[in-house]
Parts: structure tokens; sequence; C-alpha cells
């Protein structure tokens, strides 16, 4: 048990470590997300698609880092990219669903996000780290599955349905 714990705090640190960075960029993305959905809602939807793109080529980059360093240096990008996608969910929900179907098309896209990204993803995973390792399982999986993400986000024909909430009186209104 002793052998395993300087491997476990080290994880435990740049854990800390991009979450603590991709906390930091939650503010300045939600706020640029916000002037890019009131110029253009169909536009700030495929800048979300854009966001997630890249996290396929840097995590194979990081990946191949020698050391734990740069292994957290280069997981920096891809970390906070994630971060400032996942930010921007909850607003396009919001303007997708009819007003007096918030909850329940919120509590619908928590459950597709996280059923089938985190529990099928946990599934995949493991069924290919028992066939090829680790490593290559990280390296098949995590590009492979923002590349499908970003695919299915970007499309124009599903950017044209995220419209300005109409129920939402203020909107042209306020400013940050």
């Amino acid at each position: 048990a002793k052998s395993g714990m300087p491997a476990a705090i080290n994880r435990g640190i740049i854990g800390s470590v991009e979450g603590v960075a991709s906390l930091l960029m939650i503010p300045l993305a939600a706020q640029r997300y916000d002037r890019a959905f009131r110029a253009d809602p169909a536009r700030a939807l495929r800048l979300v698609g854009l966001i997630i793109a890249p996290v396929s080529v840097l995590v194979p980059i990081q990946y191949l880092m020698p050391n734990a360093v740069l292994f957290t240096i280069v997981g920096l990008f891809p970390a906070m990219l994630l971060f400032a996608a996942f930010t921007m969910v909850g607003p396009i929900t919001q303007s997708i669903v009819p007003y007096r179907l918030r909850g329940m098309g919120a509590a619908l896209s928590s459950i597709y996000l996280f059923f089938f990204g985190a529990v099928l993803g946990a599934l995949l995973s493991a069924a290919l780290t028992e066939s090829v390792g680790p490593r290559a399982a990280v390296l098949t999986i995590v590009p492979a599955a923002n590349l499908i993400g970003a695919a299915l986000i970007f499309p124009s024909i599903q950017a044209r349905s995220v419209r300005p909430p109409s129920t939402y009186s203020v909107w042209p209104e306020m400013k940050l």
C-alpha cells in the first residue's frame, strides 16, 4: 500500500492543478460565450464544437510527455477547454428547451451527457483497456469521443435551431 502512495499523490496534484486552472477559466469563458450568444446563437453553438475539437489532438500530445510536470502543463489546455465547453452546455440547453419544460430539459441533458458520456465511456474504456492497455485505450477513446462530440455539435443544421429565449424579456437590454 505504501509503494502506491506517491503515484496517488502525483495524480491528485495533477488533477488539482488542472481543476484550479479550469475553474479560473470558467468566468472568462462564460462571459465570452454570453457575448457570442447574444450576437449570434448559432455561431455560439458552433464555438462549443470548435472548443471541443482541439482536445482530440492535445490529449495524445499530453500522453507523450516524459514527466509529470510536462504532463500537467500540457494537460492544462485540454482541461480548460473541456471546462469551458461544459460551462456552455447549460445555456445551450435552456435556449432550445421550451420555457415550461426547462427543468426537464436540464435533467434530460444531464442524464444524456453523463450517462452516455461517463457510463458508456467507462464501459468502453474498461473493455479496451483489457485488450490493449490503459495508455492505448485513452489515446484511442479520448480523441474519438471529442471528435464525435464536436462533429455532433458543429453542423449548422443543429446550430440554426438555437435561438435567444423569447420568454426572457430583458435579454436584449441586459449589459455585462
